[in-house]
């Protein structure tokens, strides 16, 4: 019998076969570089998302575009991601001065910006037709949209901002699409009985799946408020996504037309919940609102 031969000690072991040698340190790696690696190896947790990287998608109510910015890392690129603001360029520079840096570097990724988009009046603004005319959208994003306030006309005024929504989205979005609404899971968000909303719209719930708060987050993604300088920014806890698609028993309606706006519902982002003054709100639900806005509401 052979002399058994000894394993040698650790510290002999060639430089050359040391582990720091055969695998890259990971602060050799930048921190976008190791999110990119994690998100394009794993299979996706969320089968609501991440979302394809050939779906068109069109995010509505964005606030300060960290929302887009993080989806649009998360996919490598952003040349079929349109994203929208209810407000003005200068109105979000001044809510969120850092938001020109967001969107310069949104432009660099291919992705079409779009503002002063109301989302109760989608088929009516001339620009996001225009993206239209040729391919609907894949995928329709409504991050937590809010009108501001907590009292039952309140609750009112959030039903009409998402029955509108729905029934101006699904003009824009192809047979097969889906319509995407994150909303916190409180008794509040309750009371807006999102699927029976959607339901009378023509719509039927495919599936309810937790927002990846964490893992957008990481990406970049901040949730804010309509007024920041109001509140602090809200929490992405107990977040759901609410996955729609058209019904296949959808009965023919009649078209309904774009309700104009005059500032009761706001494209909201953050998540696009803020409370508006009481002074903007234009009427309460049932006492004939002057006109509806697509707001897209930042947590409460």
């Amino acid at each position: 019998m052979g002399k058994r031969k000894s394993r040698p000690h650790p510290s002999k072991i060639s430089k050359s076969t040391a582990p720091s040698q055969r695998f890259p340190t990971l602060s050799s790696l930048t921190r976008t570089e190791l999110l990119l690696q994690t998100l394009r190896t794993s299979q996706p947790s969320n089968p609501a998302h991440p979302f394809k990287l050939n779906q068109r998608i069109l995010l509505i109510g964005e606030g300060d575009f960290s929302y887009a910015r993080a989806l649009a890392t998360s996919l490598g690129k952003g040349q079929n991601i349109i994203a929208t603001s209810f407000d003005t360029k200068p109105a979000l520079i001044q809510k969120y001065p850092h938001v020109q840096t967001i969107l310069g570097e949104l432009v660099s990724s291919g992705v079409t910006i779009l503002h002063n988009v109301d989302a109760t009046a989608l088929t009516s603004n001339s620009r996001l037709s225009a993206l239209t005319a040729q391919n609907k959208f894949d995928r329709i994003v409504f991050q937590f949209p809010h009108v501001g306030g907590s009292q039952q006309a309140d609750v009112e005024q959030n039903r009409a901002l998402l029955s509108n929504f729905f029934a101006q989205a699904q003009q824009l979005m192809n047979a097969n699409g889906e319509i995407h609404v994150t909303l916190r899971d409180t008794p509040f968000y309750r009371q807006w009985s999102i699927e029976d909303l959607a339901l009378k719209e023509g719509l039927a719930m495919k599936q309810r799946v937790p927002f990846e708060g964490e893992r957008m987050q990481a990406l970049g993604y901040t949730p804010q408020r309509t007024h920041p300088a109001v509140r602090d920014a809200p929490t992405l806890e107990n977040a759901f996504v609410h996955v729609f698609e058209m019904r296949a028993d959808k009965p023919a309606t009649k078209k309904k037309e774009d309700i104009p706006s005059h500032g009761l519902a706001r494209n909201m982002k953050t998540a696009s919940a803020s409370t508006i003054p009481k002074k903007s709100r234009a009427g309460a639900i049932g006492k004939k609102p002057k006109q509806m806005r697509g707001k897209r509401g930042t947590k409460r």
